[in-house]
């Protein structure tokens, strides 16, 4: 298990993230991905922003379910502009099937 992962958006910026435990999220505003790690490789499936990540947790359950998601990895971001500025910049680049942009 990778301790950080690194995403490269549309516009060519890199984007380092922290690999976080489903039950022990940060309180603070940042960016998050669940990824779907195997041994065939790694695929985003969801991509979202939050004003506390903790509510990232609300969507992991679905996340695990329906697309076998089985880590999350978070990046702190307290402005919030920085966090959609990103958000769509990894849209752009990944694709997920699943998106949360700005859960309170």
């Amino acid at each position: 298990m990778k301790p950080f992962l690194d995403l490269v958006g549309r516009s060519g910026a890199s984007y380092r993230l922290k690999l976080a435990a489903p039950d022990r999220l940060p309180t603070t505003a940042g960016n998050f991905v669940f990824l779907r790690a195997s041994a065939s490789g790694e695929q985003v499936v969801c991509c979202g922003t939050a004003r506390s990540l903790t509510r990232a947790a609300g969507l992991w359950t679905t996340a695990v379910e329906q697309h076998r998601a089985n880590r999350i990895y978070v990046r702190l971001n307290v402005s919030r502009e920085a966090r959609e500025r990103e958000h769509e910049d990894l849209l752009g680049a990944l694709q997920p099937v699943m998106v949360a942009a700005e859960l309170d």
